[in-house]
């Protein structure tokens, strides 16, 4: 009977062990993971320019973020990690059902737009569009942007300039007159 009892006893122990755990898991998940959220819906937005497709995007992101927690390196900025995710996500929705650009009406962050900015911004390669999302749109730098989409920090120095010249030359298009074209 004693022997009984303190069987039950290391499984209570092991127990609230496991649920203390999982909730300073949950607090750290929370409180570095979940601040981000609004970037990343607005990015997800822009890039697949449905609202419910984005909002799936983000809850995917989440998903997977919160699956692989344990292996995040507490200390690192999640920010980066979390659009590493997110970018995957997006870019199998865009493979499975060939998102376009077009048609979108909001910018990255979340103002209107004019219909001719727009139609500049629907005209820009993906490839470019995604680099300039993240460091023009979320201030990441050309390293985290070169993290995040798997490319050297040259290749993104190199889309970013291409991006800009590509929306330059659309806008420019749209108007009589030159536009300038901040570097």
């Amino acid at each position: 009977m004693l022997n009984r009892n303190s069987q039950n006893d290391s499984m209570v122990a092991a127990a609230v062990n496991l649920l203390r755990t999982a909730n300073r898991r949950a607090a750290a998940f929370e409180s570095e993971a979940l601040p981000h959220l609004n970037d990343l819906y607005r990015t997800a937005l822009h890039m697949l320019q449905q609202s419910a497709k984005a909002s799936d995007a983000v809850q995917e992101t989440y998903l997977r973020a919160w699956k692989a927690f344990g292996k995040y390196q507490r200390g690192t900025t999640c920010k980066p990690w979390l659009f590493l995710i997110l970018i995957n996500v997006v870019r199998r929705e865009r493979s499975r059902s060939s998102v376009r650009w077009q048609g979108q009406t909001t910018l990255p962050n979340g103002s209107d737009a004019p219909d001719h900015v727009v139609s500049a911004m629907s005209l820009v390669p993906v490839d470019f569009m995604e680099v300039l999302l993240l460091v023009d749109g979320q201030g990441f730098s050309y390293g985290e942007a070169a993290e995040i989409l798997g490319l050297s920090t040259d290749v993104v120095a190199h889309r970013v300039v291409l991006g800009r010249n590509h929306l330059h030359s659309e806008l420019e298009a749209c108007y009589s007159t030159p536009v300038a074209v901040v570097q």
